[in-house]
């Protein structure tokens, strides 16, 4: 069982020039040249789009605008590519257009590096033989943030057992390969971190890096106890100053807690929220400092029967209000339901009762939380994603609306939602988040 949860917000030469030609294909309709809208309308939003977005493959949020991802296929990777086309949000205007030379695989990422929310696209580039050496293939990692700047631009050998993190990088073990230390490497590709092996039960295990925050890393281990056992527990490291760790989470428990291993749920700013075992068909919710791990909210008890899995979906997302979580405590399969709390007091706002069908939170935008159930059977989105088919209230948890044949399926930081044309492939509408 896993916990799935959206809450609500919280150098000039790589700086390339807005080009006319558009590799995706992408176009759009503003102000008056909008066409005429006749979808549904949707809990949350205005009622009227500001934009009309074409030719798009693969649309993302960042920060205040939607980026359009396209790759170009190439002949044994030599000249494969991919595009990204930056719309601003609130216009729809197209900002500027940015491109890696490789394929970019489907895990590209999004999150915030030094300050400004950017893009991250990983892949593999081979060079070609040129008649004495035998072709390299080197892993990629580009960063762009949405007016184009090229935050971080590193490679590794293919080999070399690494997974990119939101422009950093850290070693993993993959398959029976043994490698049981950990590297956490900086966006300029030099090493910044380094901890050892952690004991296992018939082997020493690697730490596992779980996510990297504004600098912090917050990584789960493994100690052996007085008695000869084995104990887990995450672990932040400040990345600005190795060593030590700042905060250990089996020694900032909060009050009512029963274990020492949360379940890592979501990042608000520099909060951290974490699900804590509370006893028998308990959880509560915990709100930390990111860099101290210092208990600022909690909330009551919330009656679930539910195991904590450190193996958490995170699900960010914006809108109004901007102070509320809304957590999946259990599969949708179940009646284990969702549950609302407010960030900055831990207040429970609403608990999904035992006799309705489970709900699973996608995303939060003025008012209402999107999601489904699972008797809910949503149609595919362009990119292969499935747009939610229920709004909730995030006040009080009321159904707003369902079966929607198409919802918002993405939203920046300032309450701009994307969403599926149903009657044209490959486009969507940009709506804003209604006010109150």
């Amino acid at each position: 069982m896993g916990l799935a949860v959206s809450l609500t917000g919280c150098g000039e030469s790589d700086r390339p020039k807005a080009k006319e030609s558009r590799p995706s294909g992408g176009r759009g309709s503003v102000g008056s040249g909008l066409p005429a809208y006749n979808g549904p309308v949707l809990p949350g939003l205005e009622p009227r789009p500001v934009a009309h977005l074409q030719g798009l493959s693969y649309p993302v949020a960042v920060g205040d605008a939607f980026a359009n991802i396209q790759t170009k296929l190439g002949s044994g990777g030599l000249d494969e590519s991919t595009t990204v086309d930056f719309y601003d949000a609130a216009t729809g205007h197209k900002r500027v257009s940015v491109n890696a030379p490789f394929k970019a695989e489907p895990s590209w990422q999004v999150g915030n590096l030094n300050g400004a929310a950017a893009v991250f696209l990983h892949g593999v580039k081979q060079s070609a033989s040129d008649g004495l050496n035998q072709p390299t293939r080197r892993t990629h990692q580009i960063g762009f943030d949405t007016s184009g700047r090229k935050l971080v631009d590193t490679s590794w050998k293919e080999d070399d057992l690494r997974d990119a993190v939101t422009g950093w990088s850290a070693t993993h073990t993959r398959g029976l390969i043994s490698r049981n230390d950990l590297t956490i490497y900086a966006p300029d590709g030099t090493p910044r971190l380094r901890l050892p092996a952690d004991p296992g039960h018939v082997m020493s295990r690697p730490p596992e890096v779980h996510t990297i925050i504004d600098g912090v890393a917050v990584i789960k281990r493994r100690a052996r106890r007085d008695g000869g056992g084995l104990t887990e527990f995450f672990a932040a490291y400040d990345l600005a100053a190795t060593g030590r760790p700042v905060w250990r989470s089996d020694m900032i428990r909060p009050r009512g807690s029963t274990g020492d291993l949360p379940n890592v749920a979501f990042v608000s700013g520099d909060r951290l929220g974490m699900v804590w075992p509370a006893g028998p068909r308990q959880v509560l919710v915990a709100v930390h400092d990111l860099r101290s791990g210092a208990v600022v909210a909690t909330s009551q008890p919330i009656a679930k029967n539910v195991r904590i899995d450190p193996g958490s979906e995170i699900v960010k997302a914006v809108g109004t209000p901007s102070d509320v979580a809304v957590l999946r405590l259990g599969p949708a399969s179940t009646n284990l339901g969702s549950a609302a709390m407010r960030i900055s007091t831990g207040q429970l706002l609403w608990q999904q009762p035992a006799a309705q069908e489970g709900f699973t939170p996608a995303l939060i935008i003025g008012g209402a939380v999107y999601g489904d159930t699972h008797k809910t059977a949503p149609p595919l989105a362009p990119g292969g994603r499935k747009p939610p088919t229920l709004a909730l209230g995030v006040a009080d948890g009321k159904i707003l609306a369902r079966e929607l044949p198409t919802a918002p399926v993405a939203v920046t930081d300032h309450g701009y939602a994307l969403v599926p044309d149903i009657h044209k492939q490959g486009a969507f509408w940009i709506f804003r988040a209604a006010k109150g």
